[in-house]
């Protein structure tokens, strides 16, 4: 699936390279002032039993220019990001940069945006902390996806877009097959726990809001 117009993909392909692993970009202390700001930062904009996503302006608040972004977090990022892809710019309607602290992994997925005049360019991934050390891997494709933004599951899987993985009252992760449809089975039940998976889940009202939530994400 295309989501260019020919000119735009070809302005895409020119500038197109291998992807590239580059050493000692921050050092120590420079990784630990990051990790100190994405812990103690007050604004989220997605916090999530499965993972937490945090921007790159004041206390965490969402800012795609980079002039915006905290002051700490530009002065040890912005020259950085330059010297390896030279000046750069951000779009409004683009996905935010920010941090990415998960505890499940990511499904197969492209970050190609929605936007058919918008030529994509670089993406940059800076590892910063895993726990326990060492465990945590990317894995990048050489194949090429020039279609909209997309996750990828394998075929004839029973995945669906309102498939999530909830945190149950053991400390698991388990697959809800549909949240939407699991939202309605526990607001209907009557009960205060319920099975399903192989998971406990005690019905709160903290509970019953979080999964309204999670549900009406899936469909905005």
């Amino acid at each position: 699936m295309q989501l260019f117009d020919n000119n735009i993909l070809n302005s895409i392909k020119n500038l197109e390279s291998p992807t590239s692993i580059i050493n000692d970009i921050l050092d120590e202390d420079e990784v630990k002032k990051l990790i100190n700001f994405e812990q103690n930062a007050t604004e989220r904009f997605a916090n999530r039993d499965d993972a937490r996503k945090t921007g790159l302006g004041k206390n965490g608040k969402v800012e795609t220019d980079p002039e915006k972004w905290d002051p700490e977090i530009k002065d040890l990022l912005v020259n950085k990001i330059q010297e390896l892809i030279g000046d750069f710019s951000i779009a409004d309607d683009e996905y935010p940069p920010h941090f990415f602290r998960t505890t499940f992994p990511l499904s197969i997925h492209a970050d190609t945006g929605h936007d058919r005049n918008a030529v994509v360019y670089k993406q940059l991934l800076f590892p910063l902390e895993s726990t326990p050390a060492g465990k945590a891997k990317t894995i990048i494709f050489k194949n090429k996806w020039h279609g909209p933004a997309a996750s990828f599951v394998p075929r004839n899987s029973k995945r669906n877009e309102f498939q999530y993985s909830l945190l149950d009252d053991n400390g698991k992760f388990i697959v809800i097959e549909d949240i939407t449809e699991f939202f309605n089975e526990i607001t209907k039940s009557g009960a205060n726990v319920i099975k399903k998976n192989k998971g406990v889940f005690t019905i709160s009202e903290e509970f019953l809001t979080k999964v309204k939530e999670l549900e009406f994400l899936m469909h905005h």
